[in-house]
Order: C-alpha cells, then sequence, then structure tokens
C-alpha cells in the first residue's frame, strides 16, 4: 500500500503534498487528532485543503491504489468531492452543522 501511495504523491508533485503517518506511534497522537484520525479505525486516507478555512475530506476508498488515491485527491481539487470536516478554531464541524456557523465573521 505505502508504495502505491508514494506513486500517486509522484503523480501529483506539485499539486499536493502527500504525508504518510503511523497510527501505531503513540508519538503521532496529536498530529493524528489534527488529521482527525483514530488508531482503533485502521488505515484511513485523508485530503485537507489549506485557505480561509480549513476543509478535510475523508477517502473511503474501496482499496488503496496508486490510481484510487490519485483520482480521490485530484477530485478534491476539481472540486467534485463534499467535505467531510471543516475547522474553525480547530474545531471538527460536520458538513450539515456549517448552516449555524454562516453568520459569524
Amino acid at each position: 500500500m505505502l508504495a502505491e501511495y508514494k506513486k500517486a504523491g509522484m503523480k501529483l508533485k506539485g499539486k499536493a503534498v502527500f504525508v504518510y503517518l503511523d497510527i501505531t506511534k503513540e508519538s503521532n497522537s496529536r498530529v493524528m487528532e489534527f488529521f482527525s484520525l483514530k488508531a482503533e479505525d485502521g488505515t484511513q486516507f485523508r485530503v485537507i485543503t489549506m485557505g480561509d478555512e480549513m476543509k478535510k475530506f475523508k477517502g473511503d476508498l474501496a482499496e488503496f491504489t496508486e490510481a484510487s488515491f490519485a483520482t480521490f485527491v485530484q477530485d478534491v481539487l476539481d472540486g467534485k468531492v463534499a467535505v467531510s470536516f471543516c475547522c474553525y478554531l480547530s474545531v471538527n464541524i460536520e458538513p450539515d452543522e456549517l448552516d449555524m456557523f454562516s453568520g459569524i465573521l
């Protein structure tokens, strides 16, 4: 799986930064929290966009291949994937909760 992930990263070099995180290491717990990951959930795939607001996209991939990684990331970049989480002030907000924040500046 990691070899496929690296290939996808090379394919999208200059468009996206690919980060691999070993969820079995306790020292990665803060980083896992940032990516909305839990060790008990096993292998996961996330894409995070950084702009005026941080948006997190959970990749529910059927298989971990170069093509599935690259396609999902490109679809996020092209605006074809719905946001899984938005983050304001380091708080995860589910997409259906976004309306209550629409008037906050």
